[in-house]
């Protein structure tokens, strides 16, 4: 867990110190967002463990870089970025009961929308 939590720190580290280089001249932007689509959900039946707070603390900027890398360059693939954390995230928000939970999902809702 601590290793994954790290590793999502270093990746948007390096999204936000390469930035176009992230998406140009090979797009990382795609496979990016998929592998990290596969955290997003908290779907026990899934390759991937239920999404904890750690993970969800370091997932959602991570995730909200990637909207900021693509934003001035391919409005498109801002909506299906947006799109899809909205809708992963809103399916686990509907879900909760905690609290802190919903806080945290809907702030991370609140900051990818404003990131594009």
């Amino acid at each position: 867990l601590t290793e994954m939590v790290a590793l999502l720190n270093i990746l948007e580290v390096f999204m936000k110190h390469t930035a176009e280089g992230y998406i140009h001249p090979v797009d990382f932007v795609r496979p990016t967002s998929e592998t990290l689509a596969k955290l997003l959900c908290s779907n026990p039946s899934s390759e991937v463990s239920p999404i904890t707070s750690e993970i969800r603390s370091a997932l959602y900027p991570c995730w909200a870089e990637l909207v900021g890398l693509v934003t001035p360059v391919n409005p498109q693939l801002v909506s299906e970025l947006v799109q899809n954390f909205v809708d992963k995230v809103g399916s686990d928000l509907v879900k909760a009961d905690e609290a802190d939970e919903i806080a945290s999902m809907a702030m991370g809702i609140v900051t990818i929308i404003n990131r594009a």
